[in-house]
């Protein structure tokens, strides 16, 4: 009988840490979802700015953040392998500029510089082309509008 008791609490302890587990791990991606709508950028320039100034400060979650569904899939193993974090201490991104912009009614092409800083001074620039298409109406997206295409999450690789 003791035993049967035993085994019987053990599963209520179980089921109840399971539970909780659960409704944390539910409270943690509900906060997510709303930080993520309240930094959603309002239309493809400012996505493209903030995508550039994620890139200079290293933030992969809001590239992440900004990217459509498909590429948020393709790159979240190698965002948790960086643990969120693109590019490296030296060379830095010093400076961003969206240098070109092209609309039309589907997507948004951008041409974005990044220039580069050693602690010995300027190490250059490279540009990048990311698109920016409007988040589908069905697709569970805090964003109106993704990344489609990109070339780096870090444009210091292509020094």
């Amino acid at each position: 009988m003791v035993k049967k008791c035993f085994i019987f609490f053990g599963l209520i302890l179980f089921a109840s840490t399971s539970f909780a587990i659960d409704t944390a791990t539910q409270q943690a991606s509900r906060r997510i979802f709303m930080l993520e709508t309240a930094l959603a950028p309002a239309n493809p320039e400012a996505v493209a700015t903030l995508w550039a100034d994620a890139a200079k400060n290293r933030n992969g979650a809001v590239q992440y953040m900004l990217m459509c569904p498909d590429l948020q899939k393709a790159n979240l193993s190698h965002l948790e392998a960086l643990n969120w974090v693109t590019g490296v201490s030296s060379p830095w991104i010093s400076g961003t500029k969206i240098i070109s912009g092209k609309t039309n009614k589907n997507n948004s092409d951008f041409t974005v510089q990044y220039e580069f800083s050693l602690s010995s001074g300027v190490a250059g620039s490279v540009v990048d082309h990311i698109q920016v298409i409007p988040v589908d109406h069905k697709a569970d997206s805090s964003q109106k509008f993704c990344i489609s295409q990109f070339g780096y999450l870090s444009p210091v690789s292509k020094l």
